[in-house]
């Protein structure tokens, strides 16, 4: 078992075999990235590597918690999230790939900064919608939404739908 330097996988001097890993992704991490959707959060990652001549695999397994933001009330929330995922990558000077899963490097190239990819395999792993289980939203946004969805009953419309009949 062994740490992978600041998420970056160095292949010069990894001989073939069989080789894992373990980091972890915290706050600092998730901040890094100019995204409004995870706040932070805590995710554990075991990274397995299988090296080979001209392939290297990983798979990645994952579990842990982000911070992100309800879709309700806009207070913030954890979302538990997990997953197993893998990536190949492939030296070669003329090759190119449109497969997800496979990168594919120049024959000199010596390392690979994973941390794009650890970003997108939480991030996939977030539901299309995040909200609080009923109750646990902010009491007073909750208030908020309903006095405001009152003054729209059934038989109100909008004026700016009325103008646009008036185009026809």
């Amino acid at each position: 078992m062994g740490q992978i330097d600041d998420r970056i996988v160095r292949f010069s001097g990894i001989k073939p075999g069989v080789y894992t890993y373990e980091m972890l992704l915290d706050d600092t991490f998730f901040k890094s990235f100019e995204n409004e959707e995870i706040k932070g959060g805590r995710v554990h990652f075991d990274v397995k590597m299988e090296r080979n001549e001209r392939v290297t695999m990983l798979t990645f397994v994952f579990q842990g918690e982000v911070k992100t933001e309800c879709d309700r009330c806009l207070g913030e929330m954890t979302v538990n999230v997990s997953g197993e995922e893998r990536l190949n990558v492939r030296f070669s000077d003329s090759e190119v790939s449109d497969d997800e899963q496979v990168v594919i490097l120049p024959e000199e190239a010596h390392e690979l900064d994973l941390t794009p990819w650890l970003y997108e395999f939480v991030a996939v792993r977030l539901p299309m919608q995040h909200t609080h289980p009923d109750g646990e939203c902010d009491p007073e946004m909750v208030k908020y939404i309903a006095e405001e969805e009152q003054k729209h009953d059934d038989d109100y419309v909008d004026p700016r739908w009325e103008a646009l009949k008036k185009l026809k």
